[in-house]
C-alpha cells in the first residue's frame, strides 16, 4: 500500500458485560496493557453486570465494541447473544465465556 496511510484511533469505547468481578478485573487490565494499545492511543472500559443493564447502556451511550460474557445472572447461553442483537446495535460483539 504504497502512499497510503493507515489513520490511528485516539480512542476506543468498550462494554465489558461480565458479572465476576475477579474476571471483569483480568479482563479490563489484558484489554489496557495488551496488544490493542498498540493500535489506539486509549481504551476506555465501562462494565456492567446484567444483560439488562448492558442494553440499557448502549441505548445510551455508542461503544466501539462489546465483550459480552455468556453466564450472566438475567441470561445464559447462546440466547444472551440473540437477546441483546434482537435490540438492533451496531457493534461488534466478542463472546466471552468460561466453558
Amino acid at each position: 500500500m504504497t502512499g497510503e496511510h493507515m489513520i490511528g484511533v485516539s480512542e476506543a469505547t468498550v462494554l465489558l458485560v461480565e458479572d465476576s468481578d475477579d474476571d471483569a478485573f483480568l479482563i479490563e487490565k489484558k484489554i489496557k496493557d495488551g496488544a490493542a494499545s498498540a493500535f489506539v492511543d486509549d481504551i476506555s472500559v465501562t462494565r456492567v453486570d446484567t444483560l439488562a443493564a448492558a442494553v440499557e447502556r448502549c441505548s445510551s451511550r455508542s461503544f466501539d465494541a462489546v465483550l459480552l460474557d455468556l453466564g450472566l445472572p438475567d441470561s445464559r447461553g447462546i440466547e444472551t447473544i440473540e437477546r441483546f442483537t434482537d435490540h438492533g446495535f451496531d457493534l461488534p460483539i466478542v463472546v466471552l465465556t468460561g466453558l
